[in-house]
């Protein structure tokens, strides 16, 4: 019997309230992935946590091309799946 595998999905949704923003972070299981997925275009984001050991990390900085970021979250929730987040722009220098 042949299984299926299941890949879980990420989708962010942010809603920009004032300054700051709410992540509501959604997971769905895909049946089957898109026959052209590996075509498709990609981009190299990096992501540092700090503290790194810790389960709900408060900050995140980010490398996401030549763009670089610093945000602070902050749980609404106890799962994660809702957080303020408050983001700083940085440049290269900083």
């Amino acid at each position: 019997m042949k299984k299926k595998k299941l890949i879980s999905q990420v989708n962010l949704i942010n809603i920009k309230i004032n300054k700051m923003e709410l992540e509501l972070e959604k997971t769905f299981l895909v049946k089957k992935l898109p026959l052209d997925l590996f075509d498709a275009k990609s981009k190299e984001i990096i992501d540092i946590y700090f503290p790194k050991d810790s389960l709900h990390p408060k900050l995140r900085l980010r490398k996401n091309g030549d763009n670089f970021e610093l945000t602070k979250k902050e749980l609404v929730k106890d799962d994660a799946s809702e957080q303020i987040e408050h983001t700083i722009a940085l440049n290269e220098a900083d």
